[in-house]
């Protein structure tokens, strides 16, 4: 936390950094409706993407309404069609990977497991940026200078990842940055690892239902 002190800088997922913060957007994190891979779409979804409306989704739960991505869900996707509900983003990229459902998930992760397939590009609606911010009166410190810069310069390096434009690549410098934006997720905006699993639970129409709420809401997505 920068207010607090118990940081001198900070990398932060949100469209609203704080006026009392200084620093630089490094990247826009992009999100992107994915499906198991071998449920890519068909001929007529890819013709009219409104027909991906009739699978089953997997979406944030409630406590995240305001999430750009879930609030797309939950304008579009008829309630009987939402097979799961968490809180967890690997929990959600997990689901689509077991076939439970289709949603949208940063690109960054999903991106990376082969396992999964885009329906639909990266849709700007969803985006929201990367900062690297620290305290405007220690901004020109040496040490923190120089942990801005580099930091900074390794993250732009990988944009193209970060904003879902890139190819796939099991490359360690890659690995890294995805363990970094994943952290910044967890410690922003959305713990990661689910660690709640409530039993499945019966939905509309008799469908299996489950809903995982965990973790702490800190920031804008």
């Amino acid at each position: 936390n920068l207010s607090r002190r118990d940081a001198d800088v900070a990398i932060r997922a949100s469209d609203s950094p704080g006026e009392t913060l200084v620093g630089r957007r490094l990247a826009n994190l992009n999100w992107a409706v994915y499906a198991r891979a071998d449920a890519p779409a068909t001929e007529a979804e890819a013709h009219e993407p409104k027909l991906l409306f009739r699978r089953d989704w997997v979406a944030l739960g409630d406590p995240l309404g305001y999430v750009k991505a879930a609030r797309y869900v939950r304008d579009h996707v008829p309630a009987e069609r939402i097979a799961l509900r968490s809180s967890a983003v690997l929990g959600l990229t997990e689901a689509v990977e077991q076939g439970m459902g289709i949603g949208p998930l940063p690109c960054f992760i999903a991106d990376q497991r082969p396992g999964l397939v885009r329906l639909l590009p990266p849709d700007p609606d969803f985006s929201t940026g990367l900062w690297i911010l620290t305290h405007p009166d220690i901004r020109h410190a040496p040490r923190v200078r120089a942990f801005m810069d580099f930091v900074g310069g390794e993250l732009a390096k990988r944009k193209a990842q970060l904003e879902g434009a890139g190819e796939r690549d099991d490359g360690a410098g890659d690995r890294r940055v995805v363990a970094v934006a994943r952290q910044v997720l967890h410690e922003g905006a959305i713990d990661l690892e689910p660690s709640d699993r409530k039993p499945l639970q019966r939905g509309k129409a008799g469908i299996a239902r489950a809903e995982i709420i965990d973790g702490k809401v800190h920031a804008e997505l």
